[in-house]
């Protein structure tokens, strides 16, 4: 992994995103905890949790979703990504503790 130098990972200015897809099972969840364990400042987001949350809560998603998860489908692209959307909405209002600044983030 790339060393960033201590000036910039000392830098809460600084907004890192990093991707990882697989398959179900592939070690995403693994390699996230590792990175997040020598890179504190990532913010973990896992389309697995946040579905398994919305179903619970019996959110507008959540109910979408679980039609197509009791059929045994998969979620359709635009439920998941309408996840996604609405989580990243909440961490740029400031739901991960900062002051809501959106200097960094890409709009969708």
């Amino acid at each position: 992994m790339k060393n960033f130098g201590t000036n910039t990972m000392s830098n809460h200015n600084n907004k890192f995103i990093m991707l990882i897809l697989s398959k179900p099972g592939g070690g995403k969840g693994t390699i996230s905890n590792k990175i997040l364990n020598d890179y504190p400042m990532f913010q973990h987001l896992s389309t697995g949790d946040l579905l398994r949350q919305h179903v619970r809560e019996q959110t507008h998603i959540g109910i979408e979703a679980k039609k197509h998860m009791d059929k045994g489908d998969l979620v359709p692209d635009e439920v998941m990504i309408q996840l996604v959307l609405n989580d990243v909405e909440t961490l740029k209002d400031g739901g991960d503790g900062d002051d809501g600044d959106d200097d960094g983030w890409y709009s969708f």
